[in-house]
């Protein structure tokens, strides 16, 4: 029984790093783009947003650094997250730019359990290598949130130029966007850790009835343990 015991704290202990690592691989990502983005707001002189900016990304690389200390975190803190992430994107694109997060009745945000970070990497793809080369005059994300049996599903979907159009626009990018989802996706197998729980990721081409890209639609299927 000791010997079990062990065991089963070893296993848990060795999922709780796995979890730490795969989350620190995404870390340093957003932290560039953050500060790539004050950096075009100085070199533009717009010092009243340059300063605004600095701000949330102040509050929001302290909250990162707050959650790196576990591995899971509760919803409502990742939609905290979510949102101070999307408020800083929102000041690269001179208003044009709407997001939303919708949280279904049946969610409740402070009782459910995920890996820390985990969406936001997908809402960075849509905005980065989805919106930010459209020429559309209104660019939206949508982050929705509900719960089916028991999963919590999230979908994430934008009207951007879609992903044929992203990858023949930069290769190098698509290799980026294609690792983030590779770790993304071994981060939420290890936390389902059930097979019949893996490759909970599905992405969506949308399409009109034309064939022409409308954007792209992103749903993660999450255990709920």
């Amino acid at each position: 029984k000791i010997l079990s015991k062990e065991k089963k704290a070893h296993e848990e202990q060795a999922f709780y790093n796995k979890m730490s690592a795969f989350r620190a691989q995404m870390n340093p990502h957003f932290i560039f783009n953050a500060l790539t983005s004050i950096q075009h707001l100085i070199i533009t002189k717009n010092t009243k947003a340059s300063l605004k900016y600095l701000s949330k990304f102040s509050r929001f690389t302290r909250n990162i650094l707050e959650e790196s200390a576990s591995s899971l975190t509760v919803l409502s803190k990742e939609i905290k997250i979510l949102k101070d992430y999307l408020e800083l994107e929102a000041l690269r694109f001179n208003g044009q730019f709407q997001h939303q997060i919708k949280i279904e009745s049946n969610v409740t945000p402070g009782f459910i359990e995920i890996p820390a970070l985990l969406i936001q990497p997908f809402v960075e793809n849509a905005i980065i290598h989805g919106l930010l080369p459209s020429q559309k005059l209104e660019k939206m994300v949508l982050i929705h949130f509900q719960k089916q049996d028991n999963y919590l599903i999230c979908e994430i979907v934008d009207n951007g130029i879609g992903r044929k159009a992203a990858s023949e626009r930069n290769r190098s990018c698509t290799k980026k966007v294609s690792r983030a989802i590779e770790i993304t996706s071994r981060r939420l197998n290890e936390f389902n850790r059930s097979p019949k729980y893996q490759n909970q990721i599905h992405i969506v081409d949308m399409e009109d009835a034309h064939n022409k890209p409308l954007g792209t639609k992103v749903i993660l299927k999450i255990n709920i343990i």
